[in-house]
């Protein structure tokens, strides 16, 4: 097997590097089968029996060049849209033939927030080698393709998910990243509540809930979006928020 450099989001495929990858399945018989597995494929791998101590590690900082879920439901599915958005790391959920009618649709509806793929869990291990290395590539070249975006002052690195304003790194976690480029492709025109939502946490949000607005509140702050320096973050009441500029037009 090609192995990956395990710093996948600017890196390219090498030889004689490891592969890692998280493996997430309640059951211990199949978690073990599946993990022999992949070391049998030369990847190495990190067992987890919850959804919950696999999400601590990504908040850790802990990187994988893939993530492989077994999965028999729709349960996860905010938890997967959330690897995909929030942590940018590829899919590949293991299902058995009965589930994957429901997969379909979820595979569908999640194929625009990133790369994932399902397979069978008694699927060659050629097939199961094939769809990591593919789900590997799909990345590379999304990060190679993924340019610059520029207005004026502000660059958006959007492979490596980083703003500058000037020559000054402003750290915004990855939601913050994601709300602030959505606000700036759309400069001068309001975006929606559900439309932000949906992007940060992948449905629509909660009654009541004012999470959405302290991130904003945070985007605003870091990026001093104030007047002064020509911007202005406004909230529509009741509708959304939008950057107004009477700066020149965006350089992408």
């Amino acid at each position: 097997m090609i192995s990956f450099d395990k710093s996948g989001q600017a890196g390219t495929a090498v030889k004689d590097k490891t592969f890692f990858v998280a493996l997430m399945d309640s059951d211990a018989t199949q978690r073990s089968l599946l993990r022999c597995r992949l070391d049998a494929l030369g990847c190495a791998s990190l067992a987890f029996d919850s959804m919950d101590d696999l999400f601590a590690d990504l908040r850790a900082g802990k990187k994988f060049g893939c993530i492989l879920i077994a999965i028999s439901t729709e349960e996860f599915k905010h938890q997967l849209k959330s690897i995909l958005i929030d942590f940018d790391v590829p899919l590949l959920l293991v299902a058995l033939p009965e589930y994957l009618g429901t997969l379909s649709g979820l595979k569908t509806e999640l194929a625009g927030l990133g790369s994932m793929d399902v397979v069978l869990p008694f699927c060659s291990d050629q097939e199961l080698e094939w769809r990591l290395e593919m789900l590997a590539q799909r990345k590379l070249a999304a990060n190679a393709t993924a340019g610059d975006f520029v207005w004026d002052e502000y660059r958006f690195e959007i492979a490596r998910r980083q703003v500058w304003l000037g020559e000054q790194s402003v750290p915004l976690k990855p939601m913050e990243f994601h709300l602030a480029l959505e606000l700036f492709r759309n400069m001068n025109s309001l975006v929606t509540r559900e439309r932000l939502s949906v992007l940060w946490r992948g449905r629509p949000r909660s009654p009541g809930s004012r999470a959405l607005d302290v991130c904003i509140s945070n985007v605003r702050r870091k990026l001093k979006l104030l007047p002064e320096r020509g911007l202005i973050l406004r909230s529509i009441y009741g509708r959304g928020y939008e950057v107004n500029s009477m700066r020149k037009e965006a350089q992408v």
